[in-house]
């Protein structure tokens, strides 16, 4: 398997309880990235709370599960929805 160049902006962080930690730079972390039609506040899986970009967008978490709750939160509270989330190990 290939290794792929991921592109887009992170989210303006708002305020977190918790996250990647310093070890997650030497272990294993997902990426989440995903388009949006305008720039928007959303929940962040591991608390607090973040603001996405009108565009691209690219967000890192230690666990695949965080990944997967936020596709989830794209998909259901977003207007219009955001479908095209891609998740990468």
């Amino acid at each position: 398997m290939t290794a792929t160049a991921l592109s887009g902006q992170l989210p303006k962080y708002i305020g977190s309880t918790g996250g990647l930690l310093n070890s997650a730079e030497t272990e294993e972390k997902y990426a989440i990235t995903w388009t949006s039609s305008k720039a928007q506040a959303f929940e962040l899986p591991t608390g607090g709370a973040a603001e996405m970009n009108e565009g691209e967008n690219i967000l890192y978490f230690a666990r695949k599960e965080q990944c997967l709750a936020l596709g989830t939160q794209l998909r259901t509270k977003f207007k219009p929805r955001i479908e095209d989330y891609k998740i990468y190990r």
